[in-house]
């Protein structure tokens, strides 16, 4: 009786980690089915900053490494302070240049749309 009960908790898992897959896939879907400008942007500058933030992020850490400070707000400084400068450098450095071709392919700048 005991072992029948282990089975039927064991598939009533299994059937819920299911359900629970196939429904996040589905929100998913619904939720990210339009393009979004931003996203897309984040996208793109996102296999610089992977190329990119190892050195960054060691100089943070050296720079905030004395700080007076617990390891949180250290970290969470470390992560913020790289993420802006790695898309800023994404933006006036490397989107437009050749190494953005490279990483995705050739950007233009959009010239301003003429007011009517």
């Amino acid at each position: 009786e005991v072992s029948a009960c282990l089975v039927g908790s064991e598939m009533c898992i299994r059937d819920s980690a299911w359900t629970m897959c196939s429904a996040m896939i589905g929100l998913f879907q619904h939720v990210a089915s339009s393009e979004r400008p931003w996203v897309r942007y984040l996208s793109d500058a996102s296999y610089w900053m992977y190329l990119a933030h190892l050195p960054l992020v060691l100089a943070a850490q050296l720079l905030v490494r004395d700080w007076p400070l617990p390891p949180v707000p250290k970290f969470l400084f470390v992560c913020t302070s790289v993420f802006i400068i790695l898309l800023a450098t994404y933006h006036f450095l490397v989107r437009y240049s050749w190494i953005g071709a490279l990483l995705n392919s050739r950007k233009s700048r959009h010239a301003p749309v003429p007011h009517s």
